[in-house]
């Protein structure tokens, strides 16, 4: 997902969390909790009372091209991005991610394109289900063997809502 750091990530990702809570308050839901385990990310209440479910993941990988100013001067960071959205589905010899979530909606968020894709969960299975999309293998931190789906953003862009979000993501 980030730097293949798993500490790390689960840092980025709870931020990323507390983005979206924030974004999705400013739209009338209401958290009702922060979960800690596979089953999904979030928990809200939507403005007509029903509860609803988020898988969240971020992703800080992928970044446009920008200046920094630093101490002694201005430099250009080329930009970085596969392209793709990272599935996870397997994580330690276990399955997990998009395999194990009972998330009703997958959100990907892309801090630095101040962008989130939202598709339901089971959309997005289907999705995985009739495509033959590449699988990747120890796309986590060292001997995690972590196992995902690599789909093509702008390809498959038309099955997901796409959405902005005014956050400034600081490193």
């Amino acid at each position: 997902m980030a730097e293949y750091n798993f500490n790390q990530d689960i840092d980025v990702g709870e931020r990323g969390e507390l983005v979206l809570i924030k974004e999705f308050n400013k739209k009338g839901l209401k958290l009702i909790n922060d979960n800690k385990d596979n089953k999904y990310d979030i928990k809200m209440e939507t403005p007509s009372g029903r509860e609803t479910t988020l898988e969240v993941k971020t992703d800080v990988w992928c970044a446009p091209g920008r200046y920094l100013m630093l101490p002694f001067g201005e430099i250009w960071v080329e930009p970085k991005d596969s392209g793709n959205l990272f599935i996870e589905f397997q994580s330690r010899n276990k399955p997990s991610g998009i395999t194990v979530t009972q998330a009703e909606t997958f959100i990907y968020y892309f801090p630095f394109f101040k962008k989130y894709w939202s598709i339901s969960v089971s959309e997005l299975k289907k999705l995985i289900k009739e495509n033959d999309f590449r699988e990747t293998k120890d796309s986590g931190d060292l001997n995690s063997d972590t196992r995902g789906y690599l789909i093509p953003r702008e390809e498959y862009k038309e099955y997901f809502k796409v959405f902005t979000i005014d956050y400034e993501w600081e490193k």
